[in-house]
């Protein structure tokens, strides 16, 4: 009897632990159930705060269901992001919360809430305040190569980008690893690491290698510095030259674009630049100087300092002269002492005393010209000479000159007009008088090429009120039939007004 007592008693007890087992089973399978219900709903925070209950009697360490939480995020990601997420929107609220309590419940999906609250201001805001600390927050659990270039992108300054983000050197170790499978970030990445180590080699191939990363389009400032400091500033020249367009304002693009074409000695295209960046901020005028011309560095006045050592006098110096004479117009005595020294190294030189009479003429310098008179003097028996010398007499003659050829030749922005022209036997100079009509203070760079035999090219400032002559030497065989081409340079293409030019007549000696 008591042996079935027994039995009976291990038969409830067996039953009983099947029906609790089975109770808990099915309490699990109902709040399974209810997750299912609640994630289907898109009532995500309820069924992050149940999931949490019922992790509350799982082992240590062990998930209920795996990977819950993570397709949680996953599930509200896709579904949040086909309504309005601007800020403050009820969406947008709703899904930051979301994101919030993963990362809080959840500390091993805290990288990944961290990610998706900076892709969603990334691709909505770009790069703003909110954007950059969504990026360092992701970057504090560790290294995000999408994090770094958010971080990097909204404090990426295109006026001034020598000034390299911290995370960018934190970091630098994984980005300049030179990787065939490194992406098109990280190679931009490197390439302002470069800048920064002003390594202007290594940046300067980087930027001419790949095309600008999506989101640092504006670069073309870094990139002109790059290829300026590595010394090729011919190929700097049109970077620096399209950041000025886009970005007229930026006057560190202003001061490189002067130092490119002070170096390969395009003074018509430097005077402007100089004179605007003398009236913005006379500093960058004096640092781009410096830079060009090393001798003159620790002048305490570069501008004195290189009219007082230009030699030897070649035509582009005798037009680096004129540039500086311009833009140290209180120092003209300076500037007459510098032209008188040019004249005596220029005497053997006939091309570079072509150009310092076409000044003294421009300038209506007496002195100067009485000066060039008597050197010109000097070699009576060298037709060019000759011909250079009637060419002075007949500018400054008084009474006009009957052998002028009008030619009237009207361009506006940016063309090229034609003429035909008879060249008399023996000349030897050319005389042309030119005018500029400025667009506001834009004034006119011209081009002008006679055939094969001789070109030139010139900022018309300041030639309004009266023609300024442009001389050309010629070689001895230039006699017959040739074609004056002229072209108008630096128009605006979109202004609604643009500088024109006159090309008035021309004089054969």
């Amino acid at each position: 009897m008591r042996r079935k007592t027994h039995r009976a008693l291990a038969i409830l007890t067996l039953l009983a632990a099947v029906v609790m087992v089975m109770g808990a089973l099915a309490r699990e399978r109902l709040q399974h159930n209810r997750l299912r219900y609640l994630v289907n709903d898109h009532r995500y925070l309820e069924a992050l705060v149940d999931y949490d209950e019922l992790r509350v009697g799982a082992p240590d360490g062990t998930e209920p269901i795996e990977g819950f939480a993570a397709g949680l995020l996953e599930r509200a990601h896709d579904y949040y992001h086909q309504f309005d997420l601007s800020a403050g929107s009820p969406a947008e609220i709703q899904y930051l919360s979301i994101l919030d309590e993963v990362g809080q419940r959840h500390p091993r999906l805290a990288s990944q809430a961290l990610r998706l609250r900076l892709e969603l201001l990334a691709g909505r805001d770009g790069p703003a305040p909110a954007t950059l600390a969504a990026a360092r927050a992701v970057l504090e659990h560790g290294y995000d190569e999408r994090a770094l270039w958010w971080a990097a992108r909204c404090q990426f300054d295109p006026s001034d980008p020598l000034r390299t983000p911290p995370e960018l050197i934190q970091w630098r170790g994984l980005v300049d690893q030179p990787t065939p499978t490194r992406s098109e970030r990280l190679r931009y990445l490197d390439a302002l690491l470069a800048l920064s180590d002003r390594d202007w080699s290594r940046a300067a191939s980087i930027f001419d290698a790949d095309p600008p990363a999506a989101g640092l389009e504006d670069a073309e400032l870094a990139h002109g510095l790059a290829l300026l400091r590595s010394g090729r500033p011919e190929d700097a020249i049109p970077h620096l030259r399209r950041d000025l367009q886009r970005h007229p304002e930026r006057l560190a693009s202003l001061q490189a674009l002067l130092e490119g074409l002070l170096a390969i000695g395009q003074y018509h295209w430097a005077l402007p630049a100089a004179l605007e960046l003398a009236a913005a901020e006379p500093t960058r005028l004096e640092a781009a100087l410096r830079a060009v011309f090393p001798a003159v560095a620790g002048a305490t006045d570069p501008l004195a300092a290189l009219l007082d050592n230009l030699k030897p006098a070649t035509p582009a110096d005798i037009e680096l002269w004129d540039l500086l004479a311009r833009l140290a117009p209180a120092d003209l005595a300076r500037a007459d002492a510098a032209a008188q020294r040019l004249l005596a190294q220029a005497e053997p030189r006939t091309d570079a005393l072509a150009r310092l009479t076409e000044a003294a003429l421009w300038r209506e310098d007496a002195a100067l010209l009485g000066a060039i008179e008597e050197r010109l003097a000097i070699r009576p028996a060298d037709p060019a000479v000759a011909s250079l010398r009637t060419a002075l007499a007949g500018a400054t003659g008084g009474n006009g000159n009957p052998a002028a050829q009008t030619l009237n030749l009207y361009l506006s922005r940016n063309a090229t007009r034609h003429a035909p022209l008879t060249i008399p036997e023996g000349a030897r100079v050319a005389l042309f008088h030119l005018q500029g009509f400025p667009a506001g203070a834009l004034w006119p760079v011209l081009h002008l090429e006679l055939d094969a035999l001789a070109s030139r090219a010139v900022y018309a400032i300041d030639t309004r009120a009266r023609p300024r002559p442009l001389l050309m030497l010629l070689p001895a065989d230039a006699a017959g039939p040739a074609t004056l081409a002229v072209s108008l340079l630096n128009a605006p293409l979109e202004a609604e007004a643009a500088p024109g030019a006159l090309i008035v007549d021309v004089t054969f000696y």
